[in-house]
């Protein structure tokens, strides 16, 4: 049921699931042999609710603190008592009708979302297309750095190296286009490739140059 309780049940999930445990323990009419009341169950051990010791004592402070349940300790082990039905009733009554409609619409609903899954999949196998985010092979960039004027041996290999080394990240991105990166990386060659007659603007060494390919 949607309700404020609810909500904060959500937010903790093993105060959720101690209510849900009480929820399920929990009696629905006065039984005078144990002395439980509707309501009412007992705990056990914590680790058989399936929490650890600290979640458990969280868990039940949570519950008291927004008046769920309340705990007491006795001589049989502690008794769990629920205080509001917003979120579980006990005693709400499923008809035979409602029984079976739900179960058809929750087969429905199972079915559609299979056919709606399997369509998915498909989709995506008809439009995954190769990543572009890293090379296939040295053999790929060499001949690219080559169609761009770079085809120098091994330079197809230092390019790999460097971000595999570092990741194929730029910064703090990750490289989601290695080509894109790639012709960065070419203009940083430049300097290197260019004539003497462009020298009092470009007279950086290959040492300076390789220096800045670390920042890319």
């Amino acid at each position: 049921m949607r309700s404020e309780e609810s909500e904060f049940l959500l937010k903790y999930p093993n105060a959720n699931h101690l209510f849900m445990v009480m929820a399920f323990r929990a009696r629905r009419t006065d039984h005078p042999m144990n002395g439980l009341k509707a309501g009412q169950c007992f705990l056990g051990d914590y680790s058989s609710i399936g929490l650890t010791e600290r979640q458990y004592r969280t868990a039940k402070k949570q519950l008291s603190d927004w008046n769920l349940a309340t705990f007491k300790g006795t001589n049989k082990g502690t008794v769990g008592t629920l205080l509001n039905t917003k979120v579980y009733d006990i005693n709400e009554e499923v008809s035979d009708e409602q029984e079976v409609s739900q179960k058809t619409g929750n087969r429905r609903a199972s079915d559609g979302q299979a056919t709606t899954n399997k369509e998915c999949n498909n989709q995506e196998g008809k439009e995954k297309k190769p990543s572009k985010a890293k090379p296939s092979s040295v053999d790929e960039v060499q001949n690219y750095f080559a169609e761009k004027g770079y085809g120098e041996s091994g330079v197809g290999q230092r390019f790999i190296d460097h971000y595999d080394s570092i990741g194929w990240k730029r910064g703090k991105q990750t490289v989601k286009d290695w080509k894109a990166t790639a012709r960065t990386w070419m203009q940083r060659m430049q300097p290197v490739k260019q004539s003497a007659t462009y020298a009092p603007q470009n007279t950086r060494t290959e040492e300076q140059i390789k220096n800045d390919w670390d920042l890319l």
